[in-house]
């Protein structure tokens, strides 16, 4: 008689939402004047990064802002976190949700991103404007794979031992995950700049 009950339970997962945004792709050249008429009026960031990709954070305001493309891509975003949510079990409403940062990032040719989170906020948001082959990955990392001295064998990784996952960026493509998932990108090896918009999502109190 076999009394074997062994059994591995999954705990904790790491959970990233993705989705192409077709409906954008015809905005594309009008998100990348935004951003470069930005950079060419400001070309010093507001915020100091320990990289050199330019960003446009405390530079403009989004929100007061009466461009339709943006304030669309800010909705339909919020209706994709708010989807997103169920995942965890909230039971929120659109009107929960709100947008308090908006910012293009550029990427130039060799040009990256450290390992950051964003504290403040609950979900946050990539969406890709314009990308090209090896314009740099973006890479998830949980923050306990900063200090596990686990002896794994890296040539049999399974769902258990990974450290971390990257996405290769493609035009219209939306990223969601928790604000506080660590989150680096990749030097951009092309000869061209990548342009992405991230933006933090935060529910209100009750």
């Amino acid at each position: 008689m076999n009394n074997d009950r062994r059994k591995i339970n999954i705990w904790f997962p790491s959970l990233i939402f993705e989705n192409i945004l077709d409906n954008f792709k015809d905005h594309a050249n009008h998100l990348l004047s935004k951003a470069y008429d930005i950079k060419n009026r400001k070309s010093k960031p507001a915020t100091v990064w320990s990289c050199d990709t330019y960003n446009t954070l405390f530079q403009y305001d989004a929100f007061s802002n009466a461009d339709p493309i943006i304030q669309s891509l800010i909705q339909t975003s919020k209706e994709q976190v708010l989807y997103f949510s169920k995942e965890y079990g909230m039971t929120k409403t659109i009107d929960d949700i709100e947008c308090i940062d908006f910012w293009f990032n550029i990427a130039e040719p060799g040009a990256y991103q450290e390992y950051h989170l964003h504290p403040k906020s609950h979900f946050s948001v990539v969406y890709y404007i314009k990308t090209q082959e090896k314009c740099g990955n973006i890479v998830f990392q949980p923050a306990d794979a900063l200090t596990d001295m686990f002896p794994l064998d890296i040539n049999q990784p399974t769902y258990a031992s990974y450290k971390n996952c990257f996405y290769t960026p493609t035009d219209a493509m939306l990223l969601i995950f928790r604000s506080t998932l660590l989150h680096m990108v990749e030097k951009n090896l092309s000869e061209e700049d990548r342009v992405s918009i991230a933006m933090n999502f935060k529910f209100k109190e009750n």
